[in-house]
């Protein structure tokens, strides 16, 4: 099997190109919260980016300006899964979600989604790392 590892020079350049990769349209695009990874998934709840959708400050830090609210999720399941899409539907990024302090990409306070929640996150910030953490 074949390995890539990233250099932080590399690291910096993807999280760059990640942010760019969120902005191409002329609308924002959008955070679906799964209940699984893959096409078998159901989206519980979709929150639109912000337009630009965030910054890289460095150390491979993608920080999300504030997102608009779902304020009636279809729900139904725990979120187990991210999606984030551009303005085109193009999908641009997928992650993990979980509990604080699971370890997962995306942490949250509570990963029920119920239909007719408001779903809201107040701040996201995703890091890249290198393979040496």
């Amino acid at each position: 099997m074949a390995e890539v590892v990233l250099t932080s020079a590399g690291i910096e350049l993807v999280a760059e190109a990640i942010a760019r990769g969120l902005d191409r349209g002329q609308a924002p695009g959008s955070l679906e919260l799964m209940s699984e990874r893959g096409s078998g998934g159901t989206v519980l709840a979709v929150l639109a980016l912000a337009h630009p959708a965030a910054i890289t400050p460095g150390r491979g830090r993608i920080e999300f300006h504030s997102m608009q609210e779902e304020a009636d999720a279809p729900g139904g399941a725990r979120t187990a899964w991210a999606r984030f899409r551009n303005a085109a539907g193009e999908v641009v990024l997928e992650c993990d979600v979980g509990l604080k302090n699971s370890k997962a990409a995306i942490e949250l306070d509570e990963t029920q989604i119920r239909p007719g929640d408001v779903v809201r996150i107040k701040s996201l910030v995703l890091t890249l790392r290198t393979a040496q953490g």
